[in-house]
């Protein structure tokens, strides 16, 4: 085969693979597309301020601040750290919400008399509510929830849930 041929042959393949991995990577992109959530329903949902529209925040120290939005630096770290909120209520919820996950956590740290292992398929156990029984402690092994405060012993989250009792049913009777 003379030369020529086999550079052009070269050429031809290498423009079949270039012409592979552009379709293959539009159809991926379309693929995502599919899967996404439109953006005009994504807005519906989350509620972000127009310019001068009042705002809320839960401030370092536990108190809730009110803004006017400006679109500036500030106001939109704010957003994309999650502590802009619609209405005082919102923020006030979220501020509870915060300070008793905090509360278990550090219930937890204090009166749990072992570490958690979850390299194990030890007992380890949690608060639950169940609308028509109330407070509840579950036992798991291996599974592990997003934002969920384990106990080392049902003596320990029994404890817990006598100590924070109310908060914690109010926590989960909110519709939030």
């Amino acid at each position: 085969m003379n030369k020529n041929k086999e550079e052009l042959l070269n050429k031809l393949k290498q423009l079949e693979n270039d012409y592979n991995t552009q379709v293959s990577e539009i159809k991926k992109q379309i693929k995502e597309c599919d899967n996404k959530v439109p953006i005009e329903e994504c807005d519906k949902k989350v509620w972000k301020p127009n310019k001068g529209d009042k705002y809320y925040l839960i401030a370092y120290t536990g108190g809730i601040l009110d803004f006017h939005f400006n679109n500036d630096n500030y106001d939109n770290k704010i957003i994309d750290f999650g502590n802009c909120f619609e209405t005082k209520e919102e923020a006030k919820r979220k501020r509870f919400e915060i300070r008793l996950h905090r509360q278990l956590e550090l219930f937890a740290l204090e009166n749990n008399e072992t570490e958690i292992n979850w390299n194990d398929n030890s007992e380890k156990y949690m608060i639950s509510y169940n609308r028509d029984g109330g407070l509840f402690i579950d036992e798991v092994y291996s599974l592990k929830d997003f934002g969920q405060v384990y106990f080392a012993s049902k003596e320990v989250a029994r404890k817990a849930i006598e100590t924070f009792k109310d908060d914690l049913i109010r926590y989960f009777r909110s519709n939030k």
